[in-house]
């Protein structure tokens, strides 16, 4: 399984370091070797040249890296080292988070079994940053996800990593409660998920319909709740970006409006800056 830091637009493959690796990292040299590294292949007279280091000195520290999986080698000769990840984190499992005096609250209908006893129970799901699936699309704009977790935050404490790409799905991942993010075409877990909830989209992907109404526009989106073979499961998505990113926001600054099953919502603005969202039918 691999994990990501939501970066803006993009996706930046995340590893999580043991203390060994934490230690390694304390050394100067050893960062400008990991950087170096991650930008291309290196080989030991590469790094002698460009670091002004000895190359005894740089066997040293790249043998140590290697040991502490923060450097991978192809081997033969000469031999080159290279850095898959961009980017590191290193949680103490003595570190408890701070209280936050929201998590006092009630939690919104909308997020009840997904947040409880003041733990997030649940895991988001975004598209890949690739073309996959079906329909052989990348999600662009996974990234406000993360306005999605910061909610959840207010509400419960984790101690694992909250957001996953719908290619990282697994049986371990399935049993949790699942917030799924974006449209089927994107997202492979929406693409299952649609035609099993409150509202959902039509085959051409150019309206959404539920029991009453039936919705077009760029600016719709939707959450929408339900409970899928004993599993509870939510859809955040809308139509193109827009709808999409008012269907975040909505969860994440209306959600105590958007009751049990959830609403159609509408947004007003860009997808990248959603000014205002307008709750249009509850579920």
């Amino acid at each position: 399984m691999f994990h990501y830091l939501v970066k803006e637009d993009e996706f930046l493959p995340v590893k999580e370091l043991d203390e060994r690796g934490l230690k390694t990292l304390s050394s100067d040299i050893r960062r400008k070797i990991l950087e170096k590294a991650s930008e291309k292949k290196v080989s030991i007279e590469d790094l002698t040249e460009k670091l002004d280091i000895k190359q005894q000195a740089a066997y040293y520290h790249v043998e140590d890296m290697l040991d502490s999986g923060l450097l991978e080698t192809s081997g033969g000769r000469p031999r080159y080292f290279e850095a898959e990840n961009s980017a590191y984190y290193f949680r103490p499992d003595f570190v408890e988070s701070e209280e936050n005096p929201l998590m006092l609250e009630n939690v919104p209908e909308i997020l009840r079994g997904f947040v409880e006893n003041r733990k997030i129970k649940a895991r988001i799901i975004v598209g890949a940053p690739y073309p996959h699936g079906e329909h052989d699309r990348r999600h662009k704009n996974a990234y406000k996800a993360g306005e999605i977790s910061a909610i959840l935050g207010n509400y419960g404490r984790r101690r694992s990593q909250l957001i996953h790409t719908d290619t990282d799905m697994d049986e371990k991942l399935s049993e949790r409660p699942l917030i799924s993010v974006a449209g089927p075409l994107v997202n492979t877990l929406s693409d299952e998920l649609n035609g099993k909830m409150p509202a959902k989209f039509t085959e051409s992907h150019d309206k959404i319909i539920t029991e009453k109404n039936t919705y077009s526009g760029d600016e719709t989106g939707f959450v929408a709740r339900a409970e899928i073979d004993g599993r509870e499961r939510m859809l955040v998505a809308g139509l193109f970006g827009l709808g999409t990113s008012a269907a975040i926001s909505a969860l994440s600054n209306r959600a105590s409006e958007l009751g049990e099953r959830g609403a159609v919502v509408k947004g007003y603005g860009t997808k990248h800056n959603v000014e205002e969202v307008e709750v249009v039918e509850k579920l």
